[in-house]
């Protein structure tokens, strides 16, 4: 490490340090002193950057996924809402069902509807009613109800479900 100048050369024979001597001596001092912070340097950074860059890229790595976590989260959070939207509306169709303009037409035979209940039905109004054929009456839906108890009772009824307002038939 420390190499030091031989005084035989820099000092007389009286043993005295001379000034060379001395700024030599010092020069290699620094030196040496230079490499061992280069050395110490170089040992650090070998140490500590890898823990520095794992330090680093952790949280980058966590915030990533974090983010593509959320985005997850605000695709279920938009098809949950629209689920919730479909879900409230089927709930108020069927809270409103009952409200409905339903008929319930008893005493018609079977089998004069020939299997289409709301033909029937709609002719059947349109008959009643003097309206034309160019003016059809709206029925959500036409069946019939329950079935008759023996031959000598009366026929199942017709149920009406929605007529419109504009029909007039209520």
């Amino acid at each position: 490490m420390l190499s030091r100048p031989t005084s035989e050369g820099a000092a007389g024979a009286e043993g005295v340090v001379t000034r060379f001597f001395m700024e030599a001596l010092f020069m290699s001092l620094k030196d040496d002193l230079q490499s061992i912070k280069k050395e110490l340097a170089q040992g650090i950074k070998a140490r500590t950057l890898p823990k520095l860059d794992d330090r680093v890229l952790a949280p980058e790595d966590k915030e990533t996924s974090r983010e593509e976590e959320v985005a997850h989260l605000r695709q279920e959070v938009l098809r949950l809402q629209e689920q919730h939207i479909d879900l409230q509306s089927h709930a108020e169709d069927l809270e409103n069902r009952p409200r409905c303009n339903n008929i319930r037409i008893r005493g018609v035979p079977s089998g004069m509807e020939n299997e289409d209940v709301e033909s029937y039905v709609q002719a059947l109004f349109t008959q009643i009613l003097g309206r034309k054929d160019s003016m059809p009456i709206w029925i959500d839906r036409a069946h019939r109800v329950g079935s008759p108890r023996s031959r000598s009772e009366w026929p199942a009824d017709i149920l009406i479900l929605g007529t419109g307002p504009e029909t007039n038939i209520h």
